[in-house]
């Protein structure tokens, strides 16, 4: 397959403005200090939480968009905590508390699309520092290094350039981490380099009304 005909596309959580403004803040604390590939703005580094990042040929886009407005119907608004800090692959994350409720809509995602990438997925990606086994079986399996037993739920806050730096990065932020938000939709967003957002495609509400 063609590079050409392979896109990538993540389904996130984008959150509300109040608390973009502070993850763009606390991004930008740590580029001053580091080095970053990732530094979050309002443009084309958009904070998000990923909930089924990978890649697909784009004769399925048009396919992808309907199989999302089919699968956000019926789910419920739920409450996001986001509560520690860490480091994966050279990346500094905010973590987010992974919920029956946050776990359910990743699951049904991941299997609901996966099989419109037709195998596609980032071979960069196997080149990145510090990948478990697992990690590398959860890409080759449905496109995405954290999907299924390997989810993290996270928002990605720096990855800087030098990996060796990435506890200093790390340092950056508060050593207490909470903030919470009420999850009322999903949104397919363009994937730009490093996993960043680089522009919200479409939103697709849940169900607000309880039934």
């Amino acid at each position: 397959m063609k590079i050409n005909e392979i896109v990538a596309r993540n389904t996130v959580i984008i959150f509300a403005d109040a608390l973009t403004a502070q993850f763009v803040n606390l991004s930008q604390q740590i580029g001053r200090a580091v080095p970053s590939k990732v530094v979050l703005n309002y443009e084309d580094m958009i904070p998000h939480l990923t909930l089924y990042s990978t890649r697909f040929p784009k004769k399925n886009l048009a396919k992808l968009e309907r199989h999302l407005s089919e699968l956000a119907k019926g789910v419920k608004p739920f409450s996001l905590k986001l509560f520690s800090k860490s480091i994966t692959a050279g990346t500094v994350f905010i973590d987010a508390q992974l919920s029956e409720d946050l776990y359910q809509l990743h699951e049904k995602f991941v299997d609901g699309l996966n099989s419109l990438r037709e195998g596609a997925y980032d071979e960069k990606e196997l080149e990145l520092p510090g990948l478990t086994q697992g990690m590398k079986n959860s890409l080759v399996t449905y496109g995405m290094l954290l999907a299924k037993e390997e989810y993290r739920p996270h928002l990605t806050v720096a990855r800087p350039f030098d990996s060796q730096r990435s506890k200093e990065a790390l340092a950056v932020l508060p050593g207490k981490i909470d903030f919470t938000s009420e999850i009322t939709s999903v949104s397919l967003v363009e994937t730009g380099l490093n996993g960043t957002c680089r522009r919200v495609l479409r939103t697709y509400p849940f169900d607000t009304i309880l039934k």
